[in-house]
């Protein structure tokens, strides 16, 4: 199941932010870095977001898995472990892979207790690991009480410094169910539900559509 929010920025004339997903070129299909099937996507890398004031891209990918669902690397590398963000809580660990082309992957809200101690010890001296390596599991986000889902994020940053959409590199899968359009509704700037209706809406927002897939 693939779960979609498309922003349609009033401004730019109703323009769809979308993403190709053809498949990288330089690299072959990967495996998926959660076993369980069906999968479920949530943002992607060009998936529009609020944080604050200012809209921005997601960057990266998000498949929402229940908590402790095991997470594997798709790819070899040098590995490295820590946090993301200055406050260092579960659901900011990240594991990090850097390919021999300087390719990073990387893969937020594992749940830093589950990752193994041999994996931090090669982290902690800049080992290497293989594709198909047991990374650690997803964190419980409902923990925090925000309202999150768990899920692992998973950014591509390519040797420029420059984010990928992941789903270029992961085998494709099948999805022969049309897509379900769940709903449609207004946020203003700061990413709230506005409590109006078409066509009463006078002033500056996004339409948000809440589109699901089956994959």
């Amino acid at each position: 199941m693939a779960i979609n929010k498309i922003f349609l920025p009033f401004a730019a004339a109703l323009t769809v932010f979308a993403s190709s997903f053809a498949f990288s070129k330089t690299k072959s299909p990967l495996a998926w870095p959660v076993r369980n099937l069906p999968i479920a996507i949530g943002n992607t890398a060009y998936t529009l977001q609020f944080y604050g004031d200012k809209p921005g891209f997601h960057h990266g990918l998000d498949i929402l898995e229940p908590a402790g669902t095991p997470v594997y690397s798709p790819v070899s590398g040098k590995i490295t472990a820590g946090y993301y963000y200055r406050i260092k809580i579960p659901y900011t660990f990240q594991i990090a892979i850097e390919e021999k082309d300087g390719t990073v992957w990387q893969f937020h809200h594992l749940d830093p207790r589950t990752i193994p101690a041999s994996l931090l010890n090669l982290a902690a001296r800049g080992g290497n690991i293989s594709s198909g390596a047991f990374l650690g599991r997803i964190y419980n986000a409902s923990e925090m009480g925000s309202g999150i889902s768990p899920h692992v994020h998973i950014n591509v940053i390519d040797s420029e410094g420059r984010y990928q959409e992941p789903l270029r590199f992961f085998a494709p899968l099948k999805d022969d169910v049309s897509p379900v359009i769940r709903g449609m509704y207004l946020i203003d700037s700061k990413n709230r539900v506005l409590a109006v209706t078409f066509p009463h809406f006078l002033g500056q927002g996004e339409l948000v559509i809440f589109k699901v897939n089956i994959i």
